[in-house]
């Protein structure tokens, strides 16, 4: 179902590894589509605990929307702690409807998962949304965003709340800790092309202890 994800190019800034990689579907099981890392040489990789897994997650965001276009939905992705493999789970209505938070859907989820592909643990995880601004709450917390914004990213933002640009929107979580990590987001314009810019909205403080906690 994922399979047009296969070789799609990671590019080297995003981790660790000093080459560029590409993943590559490799299981389907209790609902979720579970990718490896791949080498130039095609040999499976980790890529740390360490990449920027914000601008790796919206990369991929990006790559569902552009074959889903307007069939794009909700989504949960999550790396395992070593940086083996990459999980990818449609976070759909019943989830929300059930499990209400992306954090417990993936819990619950990856408990189904039979033994030998299980994950011990995993280091970051995010749940990624298209958000329509035409939704009446939006305008009031968009407006509450502004003041932490800087440069660029506020800039972007604004543009979204006058010209009502709906975005993909990205958020990041440290799986350990439960707690939102960074987010970001990529604008839609009107003809449902998305802008090839992302706008990474990074904390302040220090990378969290929980990050590398096992």
């Amino acid at each position: 179902m994922y399979e047009f994800l296969n070789k799609h190019v990671i590019n080297q800034d995003v981790t660790e590894y000093s080459n560029t990689l590409s993943i590559n579907h490799i299981n389907q099981a209790a609902g979720f589509e579970i990718f490896n890392f791949l080498d130039k040489n095609q040999r499976a990789t980790a890529i740390g605990e360490n990449s920027d897994f914000l601008q790796l997650f919206m990369i991929l965001a990006e790559a569902i929307y552009l074959e889903k276009k307007n069939a794009f939905g909700s989504y949960i992705m999550a790396v395992d702690m070593d940086g083996n493999r990459l999980f990818l789970k449609e976070f759909n209505k019943s989830d929300k409807q059930q499990f209400k938070y992306s954090y417990v859907t993936l819990l619950h989820f990856i408990k189904e998962l039979p033994p030998e592909i299980k994950p011990e643990t995993f280091s970051f995880f995010c749940e990624i949304n298209r958000v329509d601004v035409k939704e009446p709450r939006f305008e009031p917390e968009a407006k509450k965003i502004i003041r932490v914004l800087k440069e660029k990213n506020k800039e972007s933002w604004l543009e979204i709340i006058e010209n009502k640009y709906d975005f993909l929107k990205t958020d990041l979580y440290v799986y350990s800790l439960q707690k939102l990590y960074s987010w970001g987001f990529q604008i839609i314009s009107p003809d449902g092309r998305l802008r090839p810019d992302y706008n990474f909205v990074r904390p302040v403080r220090p990378k969290p202890r929980g990050v590398n906690r096992r």
